[in-house]
């Protein structure tokens, strides 16, 4: 049996994949969320529309990372160990800074 999770305990967010970049770099970092969301969730799912949703307004960012926040353990994980193991390669995959 899983053990569940103690609501007076905080759970972590997800600000932080976004905290430190400027901001041409986080519409880049959106852009690779979302291409990642179509692939752990599909085209249609909400997650994927926040964060279309999100190039154009920045404010609707929060819903998005909410979303995924939500979003089951294990597709939520596989999505971001994906977009860690990617971070560090970003300019050798023509990732990296760029003009906006």
């Amino acid at each position: 049996m899983r053990p569940r999770r103690d609501p007076g305990r905080p759970q972590p967010r997800l600000g932080f994949l976004l905290a430190d970049a400027d901001e041409c770099e986080r519409e880049a970092r959106i852009r690779e969320l979302r291409l990642l969301a179509v692939v752990y969730f599909g085209p249609d799912h909400a997650i994927t529309s926040a964060f279309s949703a999100a190039l154009g307004d920045p404010a609707a960012i929060d819903k998005a990372l909410d979303l995924l926040h939500q979003a089951p353990a294990l597709r939520r994980r596989r999505l971001l160990a994906t977009y860690g193991t990617l971070m560090p390669h970003r300019q050798k995959l023509g990732l990296g800074e760029r003009s906006c």
